[in-house]
């Protein structure tokens, strides 16, 4: 898989489970969050996760 794929793959899951749908609201940071971790390994490109959660880290301190 390339990293395009790799990244797409995080940012799909990651608007999945931050986005209002209309059968549930966003889910919280924390639990968003505890989900990118794990599934980062075994579903997901592991150092993909860890940069998009930075990111978040550095968008939600500023």
């Amino acid at each position: 898989m390339s990293l395009e794929e790799r990244i797409l793959a995080v940012a799909d899951i990651h608007d999945a489970l931050s986005a209002e749908r209309p059968y549930r609201a966003p889910m919280p940071q924390e639990t968003m969050v505890t989900i990118l971790n794990d599934m980062a390994g075994p579903k997901l490109d592991a150092e993909v996760v860890a940069a998009l959660l930075e990111s978040l880290r550095e968008t939600l301190a500023a």
